[in-house]
């Protein structure tokens, strides 16, 4: 269906307040407006609506103020962290087992970046290009602590999945202990945070949280009603059940760097050969200017 000139205003007004790019440029690739406004094509004039609203909550960090969305991360760990322990080891939030960490996943990518930018500023105690024997050698309970870096936590599922495995690993004095363990990322779900310390007691550190993007609505009288209508959304789009009000029903609303984790609305990234998303994980959609 096409959009009423009431509903095109409407996200026009929403690119406005986001300062997002209005263009219709099609040729090539399909602007973000283009494809904002095909998604809402396939929706009924209310499924339009929600969509729209929960835009407004949307959060896209792009590579101008991803590093800088980073330092805050760092900053937030307090002084207590930098003061108390003389050895901080800085790893990617990935399998310790895994002979190089690919940069193409974002924690090795924004590990690569703390290797080759200058953070003494921030703290000479840094220790970010250490190999895992390095780590058993070298961490004691006593003086070290282990920061975790990636640029988004969702769920927790992985950072737990991450985490025990490095509270499994034999160093020279022991096992490292959870409480000298920290994740550090830019952005987490609040469901994610909660999931990761009441699993292990280990503290994730963002710059940035989210609640629920429905569900922790302050109109509670309304959720209900948001809540069927993002249902009726995502059976049009045939969402895996795995994958509804985003993964482990997290209902985030967040891009990163031109990747959106599947935390977030489907409607906002769910793509398929014949069905463009404003903000997609893959770029499964295939672009023809015929």
């Amino acid at each position: 269906m096409n959009l009423s000139p009431d509903v095109l205003l409407k996200v026009e007004e929403l690119f406005i307040y986001k300062k997002w790019d209005i263009s219709t440029r099609i040729v090539n690739t399909p602007s973000l407006f283009f494809r904002f406004c095909e998604r809402l094509k396939l929706l009924s004039l209310e499924q339009q609506l929600l969509t729209i609203e929960l835009a407004y909550k949307y959060t896209r960090i792009e590579l101008g103020n991803y590093l800088e969305r980073f330092y805050d991360s760092l900053i937030s760990l307090g002084d207590k962290i930098y003061n108390d322990f003389d050895k901080i080891f800085v790893l990617p939030l990935l399998s310790p087992h895994k002979a190089t960490p690919s940069k193409t996943k974002s924690a090795g990518f924004l590990h690569y970046m703390f290797e080759s930018d200058d953070y003494t500023w921030l703290s000479e105690k840094f220790i970010p290009n250490s190999s895992l024997q390095h780590l058993q050698y070298n961490f004691d309970n006593k003086d070290s602590i282990l920061i975790l870096i990636d640029d988004f936590v969702g769920s927790g599922e992985t950072a737990i999945e991450i985490c025990n495995e490095y509270i499994n690993i034999e160093t020279k004095t022991g096992k490292i202990s959870p409480s000298n363990i920290k994740v550090v990322s830019i952005a987490s779900c609040i469901q994610g945070i909660k999931t990761v310390k009441d699993s292990l007691g280990i503290d994730v550190i963002s710059a940035l949280t989210f609640g629920r993007g429905i569900s922790d609505d302050s109109e509670k009288e309304k959720v209900l009603a948001k809540t069927e209508i993002m249902q009726s959304i995502e059976k049009i789009l045939n969402v895996k059940p795995h994958f509804k009000f985003g993964y482990k029903q997290t209902e985030a609303l967040i891009t990163m760097l031109y990747k959106t984790p599947n935390n977030t609305f489907p409607v906002y990234w769910h793509e398929t050969g014949n069905k463009m998303a404003p903000f997609p994980r893959k770029k499964n959609y295939k672009w023809t200017t015929q």
